[in-house]
């Protein structure tokens, strides 16, 4: 396998587990937030914001686009995809910065 498909696959792998890892505390701190009736702190904020950029572009595509939703553990599909598509533009991103 060649180094350029290495290093896609890393980040991939990177940006999927801090994707799946931001969704998790984004929403536990909702929740919480949800049973006391607080204000959203500073934290949450950070943590959504965060999501919100690991989440683009085909995460929030698909949000917005029913004719997009995928049922049950299909849902994995596009997150997989955009950590592909992330890990592909960060590799060639390198690269180039690399050659430089």
């Amino acid at each position: 396998m060649s180094k350029s498909v290495w290093h896609i696959s890393i980040i991939a792998v990177v940006h999927f587990a801090l994707f799946m890892i931001m969704f998790l505390l984004s929403f536990g701190h909702g929740m919480e937030r949800f049973e006391t009736g607080d204000e959203i702190s500073q934290i949450e904020s950070v943590l959504h914001m965060t999501y919100l950029v690991l989440a683009f572009p085909l995460i929030t595509l698909t949000s917005y686009l029913k004719s997009m939703s995928f049922p049950g553990l299909w849902s994995y599909v596009p997150i997989l995809a955009n950590s592909f598509l992330w890990g592909f533009a960060l590799s060639k991103g390198i690269q180039k910065i690399a050659k430089s």
